[in-house]
This record gives C-alpha cells, structure tokens and sequence, in this order.
C-alpha cells in the first residue's frame, strides 16, 4: 500500500504532558514542513489541544482527523483563506465540548466570507469566540449548537466601522444556554424573544457601552438568576433593575441579583 503525503503542517510543541493518559498540548502551528514525526496513538489519547498561534493556508483538512477524541479544543487564528472551513467535517469531534477561538480581526476584514463556512461541532457545550465578525451567519452557527451551555462573546466587530448593528436573536433559540457572557460587544441593539433564552440562569456584560439595554423579555426567562455588569453604560444598569423590579412584582419573589460593579 503506497505511504500518504505527510500533511504540509509544523507543530512546534512548547510542552506535552500525559497526566491519567490524556495528552496535553501548547503548540504553535505553522503551515510548513511535515507532520508524521507524531505518532498515531499521540493523537488519539490527545484530549486537551491549546496553542499559541494558527496560520492556515489551504490545509489538508485531515490534519483534525488525527484528534478525533479531542474534548477541549483552543486556538489563535492569524490568517485564513476565503471560505475556508476550521472543522471541513465537524462530525469527526464527537467528544470535543470546549471550544475556544480568537480571530486576528483585521486580517479577516478582507475574507468576511470565511465565517459563512464556519460550522461547529455539534456536541459543544463551552464556546468562547473573541475578535470575530458579528455577521447573521456566526449567530445562525452558533444557535445550530442545540447542546451549549455556556457561551462567551469578545468584542464582535461590525463589519463596517461606522455602520449601526443590531443583535437580533428574536426568531432564535439556544435551548441549553446557561451562561451568557458579552465582553465588548460592538452592537447598538439587542433583540431577542422569551424563547430566545428559555434556561438561562446568568448573564454577564463587561464594556457594554454601545448599547442601550437588555431586551425586556429577559423579564419572562423563569430560571434567570443572576445579572452582572461591570464598566457599563448607566442605561444599561437601569434596564437590568427594572427587569429586577418586574420579575418581583409579577412573581412575589425577589429572586434576580443584580450587581454592578
């Protein structure tokens, strides 16, 4: 049987534990050189995957086949071409659950198109994205993910920087979502239904200057239970007490901490 074509991929491992059999990684990944000096049964017990930097250019979409139990997957990407997909066939992660992903956003300003191919593994439970574009299609990707939990968002950049954006979720549901947490998200509206949220418990929004509230219907969320703002516009802090101050007058119970901070 003829031998495959090492992949055209480098990873310079900074360090590499095996604690109770389960691989841990720091890496940075280049797109040169040869990956076969890693051994298969390496990858497979590799269960942590964390590196410092990503550069993709046109990649042997096998490479994540060599993780296929991967369950908490972090990485830095610098650069990618257009619509070209991070996970080429999401199925392959199965176990993956934490996924954490920060884009190098002025390299992406001219490939915006990339995100409309970004397609998540279905099993994840922890997404945590900074510096991306706040575009319909990452929303609609992240609302297929009927199983996550917690969700964390850094500093979505307009795809323009003087156009107005609204974060509409309205006809939206993430099913699952407990924790909702917004870092300097670049928005002037945000929308969203009852059902949007329906088991959310905590909410937490550091930086929120550029929007005005939360959507009332946070009002009609029955497991809401915790509100944290930190560095946020005074109207934001209002519409959080007066969420506070409806629920106690509809229910009897004082059962929504608000903290500011």
């Amino acid at each position: 049987m003829q031998r495959a074509e090492p992949l055209p991929l480098t990873i310079y491992c900074n360090s590499c534990i095996t604690v109770a059999r389960k691989s841990v990684a720091i890496c940075s990944i280049s797109s040169s050189g040869s990956f076969e000096e890693c051994s298969t049964s390496m990858l497979e017990n590799m269960k942590t995957f964390h590196t410092c930097h990503i550069l993709f250019d046109k990649m042997n979409p096998r490479f994540w086949w060599r993780f296929p139990n991967l369950e908490e997957l972090s990485l830095r990407v610098d650069y990618v071409p257009h619509e070209f997909p991070l996970f080429p066939i999401p199925e392959v992660h199965t176990h993956l659950h934490t996924l954490s992903v920060n884009l190098s956003v002025m390299n992406f300003r001219q490939s915006v198109g990339w995100e409309r191919n970004y397609v998540f593994p279905s099993n994840l439970r922890q997404l945590h994205l900074a510096s991306y574009f706040l575009t319909e299609e990452m929303v609609l990707s992240i609302a297929r993910l009927k199983k996550l939990e917690i969700l964390t968002l850094k500093g979505g950049v307009r795809l323009m920087i003087f156009q107005s954006f609204c974060w509409d979720v309205t006809n939206l549901e993430f099913p699952a979502l407990k924790y909702l947490a917004l870092l300097g998200m670049q928005m002037d509206e945000w929308k969203a239904s009852e059902e949007s949220f329906p088991v959310l418990e905590e909410l937490s929004i550091v930086d929120g200057y550029t929007f005005k509230e939360i959507p009332p219907s946070f009002v009609d969320i029955p497991t809401l239970r915790f509100i944290k703002l930190s560095d946020c516009a005074k109207s934001l802090r209002v519409s959080a007490l007066n969420i506070k101050k409806e629920i106690e007058e509809n229910t009897g119970c004082d059962r929504l901490q608000v903290v500011t901070i």
